[in-house]
């Protein structure tokens, strides 16, 4: 969603909010809800910074440091040149794949244990019952 946002800006030199609801007509699931809200607030009258921040608020799909970092893009779009744009939007694309990347690992650990302890208690459930 934010390279695709960061496309429009850039090359296409969209505005913000033409832009968040031509994305929302192509997402699914927690970024149309997003930026649905987004266009929501914006068309309320909000400006554009203040309606992605509580767009992002409300996203409660995403973890908190996840729903910050997107919050926190919005002071930027819009308030830069297009490579500042980009620059940023990158950063903070990078930023959520880092976070994405230690969720897997701390998913994929845990799982491990959830097996090792389920693999236990069955063992301990036939001793039991011999």
């Amino acid at each position: 969603m934010l390279g695709a946002l960061g496309e429009e800006l850039s090359y296409n030199q969209t505005p913000l909010r033409t832009a968040a609801e031509r994305l929302s007509r192509r997402s699914a699931g927690a970024a149309r809800d997003f930026l649905h809200a987004a266009c929501t607030y914006m068309e309320a009258g909000l400006p554009p910074p203040e309606s992605w921040a509580r767009a992002a608020e409300e996203l409660r799909a995403f973890e908190k440091t996840d729903r910050q970092e997107l919050a926190s893009l919005a002071y930027f779009l819009g308030g830069s040149d297009i490579e500042g744009q980009r620059a940023t939007i990158g950063r903070c694309l990078r930023a959520l794949e880092e976070r994405r990347h230690y969720a897997v690992e701390k998913r994929d650990r845990l799982s491990k244990v959830y097996r090792t302890l389920g693999v236990l208690a069955g063992m301990a459930a036939v001793v039991a019952a011999l």
